[in-house]
């Protein structure tokens, strides 16, 4: 069995000593699985939550309705919330968050 890991920080590193970092561990076929279906979602953009619903979101959703934006973040959680992905978060130090980037 081959596992993945997908992860993104959220916090401004620069300023803060600590950041949250949240992602998913999975078998390879269901990542690929995983990334497709986001794909076909986002239909390609970059979907960053800090954006969701402002005029620098990818999607447009600025100018999204209510009920919109929370049927697509529902599709995105499903997505995301199949068997065989556990879905994690955690708190990390900014230094160790680099150097695990690196």
């Amino acid at each position: 069995m081959s596992l993945r890991v997908y992860f993104d920080g959220a916090g401004k590193e620069a300023d803060h000593p600590i950041i949250t970092v949240g992602g998913f561990l999975a078998d390879s076929s269901v990542c690929e699985e995983i990334e497709r279906d986001w794909e076909l979602a986002t239909g390609g953009r970059v979907f960053h939550l800090a954006d969701f619903g402002n005029q620098h979101c990818k999607l447009g959703s600025r100018d999204w309705d209510k009920e919109k934006r929370i049927d697509f973040l529902k599709r995105l959680a499903a997505i995301v919330n199949r068997p065989g992905c556990y879905i994690m978060s955690v708190s990390i130090e900014v230094a160790a968050y680099n150097r695990v980037l690196v």
